[in-house]
Parts: structure tokens; C-alpha cells; sequence
């Protein structure tokens, strides 16, 4: 069957969000399956207002200084705060620094996990006062509705270019900052080039240990799948999913080749067997 599929809904509120998955998660030897589809709080959502310009101008202010106060990767979500005084252009240039570095896949940079590579929501409050209302499952520290300043999502339809940024007005409306949909904005080609590089370079290294596993008499095809090539797929002939959990667990707990893939960009580590879906475990990258 192949890789397991994510099902996202394109929606300019983090309720509309969703995201199926079969994940293992190795934390310290301990496998964590976690599976379906998940959603946020469900609360109302701002009412949008789109502007008919063809494309949307970046901010030529420099964004304000963040902290990310609190991110939950099984929800996609990603809590930020700013200064209370910050404005909306300030806060749309935010957005705009996000939409970049995440493009280039510098989550890292920006102390977000990696795990979001795929998609997910950057929520920017004004204070921390309501900044954890997204993940609570009852009424927030702020009351019924959200209190957010503006929200970025990408990933949209599991495509990691397909994102929208949107700023919360006075009147409490969405004001749309960017739409990939409308703008089709894309990274400048110095960029691209160099996330190409390093694609091929994960892609080569795949292609060496297909033949390092030829060359021990195990057929295993390695490949570079996903998001730029940062999952390192494994098809093995394993038909039994303790098989593969455990041939998945055995190169997890070796420090050295963990740090080796990490070192080559891999961020997840997939197996799978001939009309089995993959299990994705992540690399525990420092």
C-alpha cells in the first residue's frame, strides 16, 4: 500500500485543521503509536476578510522578538508570544519570517520542533495571559472564542508550500497577509538550490546504504522520502510490524548511526514491507 497518507482540510482556522498519522514515536526504547485524525479545540472562528489584491506586500519593518511558550506536535500547534504593544504590521512581518524559515525548513532556528516539518500552526498571541488556550480541551484562560493575534499555517492538503498567514484586526476579523493560493510565492532560487543540495545528498546516502546492506547479503532499499527528503525510507522484507518495530528500534538505540543521520539531515526514520504502509519512528536529533 505504500506510505500512509495525511488528510489535511485547506481552512484559514486552526479548527478546520486535520491531521491523520500513523507515527511511532521512540522515546528512551519506548514505542508510542499514535493514529488518526486530530483536530483542535473546535471553537468559533474569526470571520475572514480577503483582500482582492492580486499579491500581498511583505512588510519592509523588521519582525518583533518572540518566544515560543508552548508546542504540542501531536495537535500541529505551536504557541508564540510577542509584546503586548506590538503592532499589526509588525506582527504580519512576523508572519512573513515564519512563512520564509519555515519554507527552508529552519524550524530549528526558529526552537520550533522539526516534527511540524510537514505542517502544521504558529498561533501569536499578544502576552501570555491566553496563550495556552489551544491546548486545553475545555474553555481556555481567556473565556469562550479565540484571543489570538495572528496565525500561520502551511501544509495545507500536505503540501508543505501551501500555506496562508492571516492578522486579527481590531474588529476581531482575519485580515489575510499571504495566501499561497493567490501569491505563489516561492523562496528566492539561492535558497531552493541549496535545499536541493542537500536532498541529493540525503539521496545519495540512501543510494550507499542500499548497496552497504547488498553488499551483507540484506535486502533493504533505502531511499530519501517526504518533505525534501528528510525521512529515510526503509523497505525491508519484514511482513509482521513487530519485525519492523524492532528492526526500526535496533538502529534507533545505536547512538552512532543516529547521530550520523541526524548529522545528514534525516529527521524520521521510515520502515515498511512490500503492500504494508510505512511506520514513520523519529530520530531523536538533538
Amino acid at each position: 500500500m505504500g506510505r500512509a497518507s495525511v488528510c489535511k482540510s485547506r481552512n484559514h482556522t486552526r479548527s478546520g485543521y486535520f491531521r491523520a498519522t500513523t507515527i511511532v514515536l521512540a522515546l528512551a526504547g519506548t514505542i508510542l503509536v499514535l493514529q488518526g485524525c486530530g483536530a483542535g479545540n473546535g471553537r468559533p472562528a474569526h470571520p475572514v476578510e480577503r483582500t482582492a489584491a492580486p499579491n500581498f506586500p511583505r512588510p519592509t519593518i523588521p519582525p518583533p522578538k518572540y518566544r515560543v511558550y508552548r508546542q504540542l506536535a501531536s495537535r500541529g500547534l505551536i504557541s508564540v508570544v510577542v509584546d503586548s504593544a506590538t503592532t499589526d504590521e509588525q506582527i504580519k512581518s512576523l508572519l512573513w519570517f515564519f512563512r520564509e524559515k519555515v519554507r527552508a525548513q529552519e524550524l530549528r532556528e526558529l526552537h520550533m520542533t522539526e516534527r511540524l516539518t510537514d505542517g502544521g500552526f504558529i498561533i501569536i498571541f499578544r502576552g501570555n495571559r491566553c496563550a495556552d488556550e489551544d491546548f486545553v480541551d475545555n474553555t481556555g484562560p481567556c473565556g469562550r472564542g479565540d484571543h489570538d493575534a495572528a496565525s500561520y499555517q502551511w501544509g495545507i492538503h500536505g503540501n508543505p508550500d501551501w500555506d496562508t498567514g492571516t492578522v486579527v484586526n481590531r474588529n476581531g476579523q482575519e485580515v489575510v497577509a499571504f495566501d499561497s493560493s493567490v501569491d505563489h510565492w516561492q523562496l528566492t532560487s539561492e535558497v531552493q538550490g541549496k535545499l536541493q543540495t542537500e536532498r541529493v545528498r540525503r539521496e545519495q546516502y540512501a543510494s550507499a546504504l542500499t548497496q552497504s546492506y547488498a553488499q551483507e547479503g540484506v535486502t533493504v532499499i533505502a531511499s530519501a522520502y517526504g518533505t525534501n527528503g528528510t525521512t529515510l525510507n526503509l523497505l525491508t522484507r519484514f511482513e509482521h510490524l513487530p519485525d519492523r518495530e524492532l528492526f526500526a528500534r535496533k538502529i534507533l538505540m545505536d547512538k552512532q548511526i543516529v547521530t550520523t543521520l541526524c548529522g545528514k539531515g534525516f529527521i524520521k526514520l521510515g520502515v515498511e514491507a512490500v503492500g504494508e504502509d510505512a511506520e514513520d519512528f523519529w530520530l531523536p536529533c538533538q
